[in-house]
């Protein structure tokens, strides 16, 4: 492996992270809208509250919640991504 592939090996794509989180987060969003429509339960309206002051199984919610949701999941898998590439050299042994 040359020097340049060892240099970035472990380091996680801040924008791979970030599109997932976003996508994880909007998905997990309109789950619990869903489950609210089929069975309301007190943590599903809890998440949707997180994002959106509307009626939990309004579709005002869904929209504005599944957008701030996506938001929230973009933000926090590129804080995770650069996070973890701040601390790669942690990881790294010393040459012997």
């Amino acid at each position: 492996m040359s020097e340049m592939s060892l240099k970035y090996a472990d380091r996680m794509s801040v924008r791979r992270l970030a599109a997932t989180g976003g996508i994880v987060m909007a998905a997990m969003f309109i789950l619990c809208w869903v489950a609210v429509l089929i069975a309301p339960m007190t943590a599903t309206h809890d998440f949707i509250s997180l994002f959106t002051v509307a009626e939990p199984s309004s579709l005002i919610a869904l929209r504005v919640g599944a957008f701030w949701a996506a938001v929230m999941g973009l933000v926090s898998g590129a804080l995770i991504a650069f996070v973890y590439n701040l601390l790669t050299p942690l990881s790294r042994r010393p040459a012997p």
